[in-house]
């Protein structure tokens, strides 16, 4: 009986103040495409990150208010969200709700090296973050040795 009055209760609230069901459904929409990406492929989950960090804040007043998102946190190889280094975004852009749910999903069924769908990087460090003229952005970097110079 208790929960079928709040689910009146919640019912009733909603369309009482307009503002609070705007509200609510904008919250409830991260959980809506959550459902959606479970359809896409790791490319797929990939690509719309791709397009989506293009679109999110890097503006930083310094190092600290960067964060590195994305990527692969050894260097043993495998694949990772940003199909190398990462992608450096100020701490707002990186709370992105939708970029969190894309990592959550390609976290959660990517994990394995899948030729052209999901490619592996193996050499791919974490990226240098740094906060060159406002902006943060981040310098890849390679697992592998570097090469020894011949002319030495």
């Amino acid at each position: 009986m208790r929960n079928l009055f709040c689910i009146v209760l919640v019912a009733c609230g909603g369309n009482l103040d307009s503002a609070d069901s705007a509200s609510s459904s904008s919250s409830d929409a991260p959980a809506m495409a959550d459902a959606g990406l479970g359809a896409l492929s790791c490319r797929e989950l990939v690509d719309q990150a791709r397009a989506l960090v293009a679109t999110l804040d890097t503006t930083c007043g310094g190092v600290g208010d960067c964060v590195l998102v994305g990527y692969r946190d050894t260097c043993n190889g495998g694949p990772s969200l940003s199909q190398g280094s990462g992608y450096a975004l100020s701490a707002t852009g990186a709370a992105s709700a939708e970029l969190q749910a894309l990592e959550h999903e390609y976290d959660s069924r990517c994990l394995q090296c899948g030729g052209g769908d999901n490619p592996c990087s193996v050499d791919a460090a974490p990226a240098l973050l740094a906060c060159d003229s406002g902006h943060c952005t981040a310098t890849a970097r390679s697992c592998l040795p570097a090469p020894h110079d011949a002319g030495n």
